[in-house]
C-alpha cells in the first residue's frame, strides 16, 4: 500500500519531460527543467515519456529538420557562444540543445558520436567546433 501511494504521489521514476523554451530574443533550447525559463520566456511542453527508448528524441528530431541548423552546446562553452553569436548576427535560424541540462539532446549528442561541443548540424552534416567558413560552406550545400 505504500509503494502504491509513493508511486501515486511521486510518479514513475525515469520519466520526465522536455520542455522548449523560447528566449525573447526567439532563441529556442531543449530542456528537461521548466525551471530554465525566465521572465519573457515561453515555456512549452514538447514530449512526456521515458528515457527508456527513441520516442524521446522524435521532438528533437522534428525540431532540428524543421529548422535545419542544430547546435549541440553546453553553458560554459565559450566556442558553443561564439558559435551561436555568429549564427544570430547572420540570422541564420538554429535549434540549440544544452546535452548537461536534457538528457534528451545528451543522449542525441552520444548517438552523433560527439566527443565535444559544440556540435553542429546542418541537415545531415556534421562539424565538431566551430568554423565561419566551414559552416557557411555546409549551409550553401544545404541550400539555406
Amino acid at each position: 500500500m505504500a509503494v502504491l501511494l509513493f508511486a501515486v504521489a511521486f510518479g514513475t521514476v525515469g520519466e520526465a519531460e522536455v520542455y522548449k523554451l523560447t528566449g525573447p530574443d526567439g532563441r529556442v533550447t531543449y530542456t528537461d527543467s521548466r525551471s530554465e525559463g525566465g521572465i519573457n520566456t515561453k515555456v512549452e511542453v514538447v514530449e512526456t515519456g521515458s528515457y527508456a527508448g527513441e520516442a524521446e528524441l522524435a521532438p528533437i528530431g522534428e525540431a532540428a529538420a524543421s529548422r535545419k541548423v542544430t547546435i549541440f552546446t553546453t553553458e560554459w562553452c565559450g566556442v558553443c557562444r561564439k558559435a551561436k553569436s555568429y549564427m544570430a548576427s547572420q540570422g541564420i535560424a538554429f535549434d540549440e540543445f544544452d546535452i548537461e541540462k536534457s538528457r534528451s539532446a545528451r543522449s542525441r549528442f552520444d548517438k552523433l558520436g560527439a566527443r565535444g561541443v559544440p556540435v553542429i548540424l546542418v541537415g545531415k552534416e556534421k562539424m565538431t567546433g566551430f568554423s565561419a567558413g566551414k559552416l557557411k560552406a555546409m549551409l550553401d550545400r544545404a541550400g539555406i
